[in-house]
C-alpha cells in the first residue's frame, strides 16, 4: 500500500510537472505573439522598430557630435559678425545638397525604394540647393534676407518631410549608397539650419 501510495503521488507530481510545462510553454508562446503584434502595430503606426536602431543611433550621435562641434568652433565666430557674412559658410554647406539625387539614381539605391518617397526628397534637396545658390549670389541687402528665410525655411521642413514619411516605410534598408546621406550630412545640416534661424532672430532683435 505504502508503495502504492508513493507511485500514486509520483504520477500525480510527473502530471502536474507536465501541466507548469505546458502552461509555461503556452505563455511562451502568447508572449512571442504578443511581441509580433506589437512589432506590426508600430510599424503600422510608424514607430521605429528595434531593426532602426543602427540607423537613429546614427543619426542621433552626429546630431550631438555636431551641435558640440559647431558651438565649440563656429558659433561664437558667427555671432561677431554681420549675417550676411554670417550665414556665408552655411548657404555653401547647403549649396552640395544636390546629392539628394543620388535617391533616384539607378543602382546606387535598392529598386524596392519607394519611387514617391525618393523624388519627394530629391527635388526638396535640389529646391533647397537652388535657393542656397540664389541666396549666395545676392551677397546682402533686403532681398538676400527674403531669400535666406525662405531657404531656411524651405530646407528645414524638407528634411522633416523626408524623416516623418521615410519612416514608416522603413527606408533606411533600401536606401543602398545613400545610407550615407541621412546619416552623415544631414545631422550637420540640421544643426546649421537652427543656427541660421537663431542668426535670423538676433538681427531681428537688434
Amino acid at each position: 500500500r505504502i508503495r502504492g501510495a508513493h507511485s500514486g503521488t509520483g504520477l500525480w507530481r510527473r502530471g502536474l510537472d507536465r501541466e507548469r510545462k505546458n502552461t509555461i510553454f503556452s505563455e511562451l508562446t502568447i508572449s512571442q505573439s504578443d511581441v509580433k503584434l506589437t512589432l506590426s502595430y508600430a510599424m503600422e503606426a510608424g514607430m521605429p522598430t528595434p531593426d532602426m536602431l543602427p540607423f537613429i543611433l546614427s543619426i542621433a550621435l552626429n546630431l550631438t557630435i555636431s551641435g558640440l562641434l559647431f558651438r565649440e568652433f563656429f558659433w561664437h565666430r558667427l555671432t561677431s559678425m554681420e549675417l550676411a557674412e554670417a550665414a556665408r559658410p552655411i548657404l555653401w554647406l547647403h549649396a552640395f545638397r544636390f546629392f539628394g539625387l543620388t535617391f533616384i539614381s539607378h543602382g546606387a539605391v535598392h529598386p524596392d525604394l519607394p519611387y514617391d518617397w525618393a523624388w519627394d526628397a530629391a527635388i526638396g534637396d535640389v529646391i533647397s540647393a537652388v535657393f542656397a545658390w540664389i541666396a549666395l549670389s545676392l551677397r546682402r541687402g533686403s532681398v538676400f534676407l527674403v531669400m535666406v528665410w525662405i531657404f531656411n525655411i524651405w530646407g528645414l521642413l524638407d528634411i522633416l518631410n523626408a524623416f516623418i514619411h521615410g519612416v514608416p516605410l522603413k527606408v533606411q534598408a533600401l536606401l543602398g549608397a545613400a545610407y550615407f546621406i541621412p546619416t552623415v550630412y544631414v545631422p550637420p545640416l540640421i544643426i546649421t539650419h537652427i543656427a541660421l534661424f537663431l542668426l535670423l532672430l538676433r538681427k531681428r532683435r537688434s
